[in-house]
This record gives C-alpha cells, sequence and structure tokens, in this order.
C-alpha cells in the first residue's frame, strides 16, 4: 500500500506567480514527517513575467532575498520530488485540479526530469 503525502507549493504572487517552495508531509509512526524545499527562480531573461508579492510575502514568510539565496534548480527539485515520493499516492489541499497539482507539473515542465509521481484519486463525490 502506497502512503498518502500532502503536497504544498507557496508561491511569489497571489495572481500570475511563480512557485517559490514546495512542501510535503506524511503521517508516519503516529506523528508528521515533512520536508521542504525552495524552487531558484529562472535567469530574469528566461522569466521577464516573474513577479513578487509583498502580499504573498506576508503570508509565507518568505523573502525574494532568501528564496534567491537558497532556492535550488528546477531539475534537482524535480529529482528529489521522484526519489522521495517514489511509493506515495500524492494528493493537494486545492484539490485534484487545484492550483498546487498546476505548480508541480509547471515545475516538470520546465525540467529535464520526467514525472513519475502518482495522484490520489479524487475523493468521491457527495
Amino acid at each position: 500500500m502506497r502512503r498518502l503525502v500532502f503536497v504544498d507549493f507557496e508561491a511569489s504572487a497571489l495572481r500570475d506567480g511563480y512557485p517559490i517552495e514546495v512542501g510535503w508531509a506524511w503521517a508516519e509512526n503516529a506523528h508528521v514527517e515533512a520536508r521542504s524545499m525552495l524552487i531558484a527562480r529562472a535567469d530574469e531573461s528566461q522569466s521577464p513575467g516573474y513577479q513578487w508579492d509583498p502580499m504573498a510575502e506576508a503570508i509565507h514568510g518568505l523573502t525574494l532575498e532568501q528564496v534567491d539565496r537558497q532556492g535550488q534548480l528546477v531539475d534537482r527539485i524535480c529529482r528529489a520530488l521522484n526519489d522521495s515520493l517514489s511509493d506515495a499516492e500524492l494528493c493537494f489541499d486545492t484539490g485534484p485540479v487545484g492550483m498546487d497539482r498546476r505548480w508541480l507539473m509547471q515545475l516538470y515542465a520546465e525540467s529535464v526530469v520526467s514525472c513519475h509521481l502518482q495522484f490520489a484519486p479524487p475523493p468521491p463525490t457527495p
């Protein structure tokens, strides 16, 4: 049986932003384990529409300087996700077709790494 892992993203802006952090958490031995990685933004010439919203910063608490200093390249993040989550079914607090899944697919689209992740089926409708 696959473990159920919850994935969440933080973004640079509330609208039209870019993912700046990915985190994942799961239950293990009666406690919660969690990991996260900051996502390096692409070179300005590669991402002219990149936005930084102070309102989003107030929500997630990450500064642009922190993301620039500690962010990992997209390929490294995608490899880490594939390695860490190969035995998991992923679910998102934004639902099976929400923003978090879109951010995840955007990362893999920008990477040379293929997505090998499995997604939990959507909950049944009442």
